[in-house]
This record gives C-alpha cells, structure tokens and sequence, in this order.
C-alpha cells in the first residue's frame, strides 16, 4: 500500500486523489460505494449489491461489485477498499465527509465551517430508489450540520466583537436556511447597531411570517427522471432480436410471449425504434404495417401498466387532487396515433392476405 494517505472528496464534486497529487473523478456508482462505506463503516456486500443493482440478480450484481472494485484496484494501484463478504475503506484513505462529521461530533464549528458543498453533488440515483432515500437523508444531515456551525460561529464572532466576519457567517446562514429566524433577527440586530435604523416593514413582515409558520413551501421544480434522461441500454435480447429480424425480413408472423416483468413490451419498442430509424426508411406499405404492429403492441401494454397504477395508488381522486390525471389521459391517447388498435389490425390483416391495405 501506499506510504502516503490517498484523499476521497465526498462533499461537493467527487474526487479521488492519489499521493503523486493526481487527481481522478470516480463514476457515479463507485462514488456511492465509497460514500456508503465511508460514512457506514464496514458494509455487508448483500447490502451494497442491493442499494447499487436494486433491479438485478443478486449473483449478477455481486459480479458487478467484483468488477468495479477489481477497476478501482488496478486505476489506484492501492487497496482503497478491502475485506471478504464485509467491505470496508482501507486505513490509507482520508476523507473529508468523515473529518467533517468528526468536527461536527467534537463540537468544533470553526472546522466544520471550512468544508462546503453538497454530499455527492451534481449525482443522482432514482433509477436506485433505496440508495436515493439513503442520499437524501445524508444530504439533509450535512445541511443541518452546517447550519448549526454557521449559527454557533456567527454567536461566538459576535461575542468577540468581530461583526464583519459574524456578517459573513449569518450570510452563509441564510443560503443553507433562507426561513432562518434565528438569521432574521442577527440581521436586524446588525442593522440597529451598525446603522442605527430598523429593517423596512415588508423584512418585519416576513420574520412574522417565518414565525407564525405562515410561509407556503416553496416550489421545487421536479428533474426528469435518470432512467428518461438516460435509457437504460437493452441487453441480454441479442437471441430474441436475431429471431424477430430474421421473422420481419422472412415477411413472418411476429408473437411475443413470455412472463410478466420479463422485457416483452421492451423488445416490442426498441424493435419499433430500429425500424422507424428516425425516419429514414423506406415509406412501403410493409414498413409501415410492422411499425404499427409493434406501435400497438406497446401502447397496449403502457396502458395497462398505468391503469394498474392508478388503482393501486388509489384510483382517479387521487392522481386528480396530485394534478396527475391529465398524464394518464395524455397516456390514453396513444392508439390513436396514427391508427386506433381496430383499424391497425384490419390494416395488418388485409396485407397478410395479399389485400390492399385500405378497401
């Protein structure tokens, strides 16, 4: 192992430095390992294979957390992370999330007051939903860290008569917490004394606000979802797919069976997306006929999923006072576009007899 300490930065964008001062960006899942175990301790792999893989079977996504620490090893040249069954970050690893909460822990706010940013920032896990809840939880952590040091820090800066810098810490204060009272009143102590005037009416107005628990929450816009923004990549289907392109091109029956959850509306779509090929194909009456067929077959089967959904979720009334409803009915539209299921399967039929399409 390296005589020299390695250095995980945890708190803001992830980074991964070396004793030679080179610094790396570890990729979004092997940072929440290193999170996990950095703030958990040592680990069990059953757990950290569930909360990274959550969709995948458990000798697969052991195989993953192989793979990934067999890459960390041979990038580092280091033993970062080590153990059997029971993982845990090697002795040579400084991190600064940890020295953060050991400050926090002794009550040293002038310390803590030195680390900023976000846990993980800028990354993301909603394709992981247990992992997700364990981030948000530790987010929220941090802040309230963070805001009882600056809140402690401003109260001791202004004891010592040092109110600038007791200014600066209310400031900070105020972007972790913006419905602060303890920061409202700091500030308008400030004004009183520095200039001798009160803090206009509408600032009063908001501290009774603030007070009174008056506020409305604000609105948090809602990202798009990881798995919209990026697709997972269809794999394990190249038997499938070979047999349903051999069958197209052969102008054969296509029917696609198997059980639920196994990938059937998925093959179906990413079949339709290969065939539509952004438009650049060959308008024939055969094309069309077998974008169609698999259009209808995935409408039905998102439809079906929703309707599920809303009824499991607590029917119509529900998703109505959410403000959801509409996406359902937008969801609904889909087998009219372009040809509702009756008229595409006639539309099929009649080719398949050697018909025109349309009598």
């Amino acid at each position: 192992m390296n005589a020299l300490p390695w250095h995980l930065g945890l708190l803001g964008t992830v980074r991964l430095r070396g004793p030679d001062s080179r610094e790396t960006r570890p990729e979004r899942k092997l940072a929440a390992l290193l999170a996990l175990l950095a703030l958990e301790g040592p680990t069990h792999r059953s757990r950290l294979v569930g909360l990274l893989w959550p969709e995948t079977r458990e000798a697969a996504a052991r195989n993953n957390l192989v793979q990934m620490l067999r890459k960390l090893r041979s990038a580092t040249g280091a033993d970062l992370v080590g153990g059997g069954e029971l993982l845990s970050l090697g002795s040579a690893l400084d991190v600064d999330a940890r020295r953060a909460r050991d400050a926090c822990t002794r009550g040293e706010f002038a310390t803590l007051h030195r680390f900023g940013g976000e846990l993980l920032a800028g990354l993301r896990y909603d394709d992981c939903p247990d992992l997700d809840d364990w981030l948000l939880a530790e987010r929220e952590r941090w802040t309230e860290w963070r805001v009882g040091a600056a809140r402690e820090e401003a109260a001791r800066l202004e004891r010592e008569g040092r109110y600038d810098e007791a200014a600066a810490r209310t400031r900070v204060l105020l972007d972790l917490n913006p419905l602060s009272e303890d920061a409202y009143r700091r500030c308008e102590a400030f004004l009183r004394r520095e200039s001798g005037v009160d803090p206009l009416p509408e600032t009063l107005s908001l501290l009774a606000d603030i007070e009174r628990g008056r506020l409305p929450a604000p609105v948090v816009p809602q990202a798009l979802p990881l798995a919209t923004l990026r697709p997972p990549t269809l794999v394990g289907r190249e038997r499938e797919w070979a047999r349903m392109e051999a069958a197209w091109q052969a102008g054969q029956v296509i029917f696609i069976c198997g059980e639920p959850g196994a990938g059937k509306t998925r093959l179906a779509l990413e079949s339709m997306f290969a065939l539509s090929n952004d438009s650049a194909f060959e308008p024939t009456v055969e094309h069309a006929d077998a974008i169609l067929i698999r259009k209808t077959l995935c409408s039905g089967a998102v439809i079906g999923t929703v309707e599920k959904s809303l009824e499991v979720a607590g029917g119509p009334d529900f998703y109505r006072a959410f403000g959801l409803e509409r996406l359902v009915r937008d969801v609904h539209g889909a087998p009219f576009h372009p040809l509702p299921e009756k008229a595409q399967q006639l539309f099929t039929g009649r080719l398949a007899l050697g018909l025109e399409p349309v009598a």
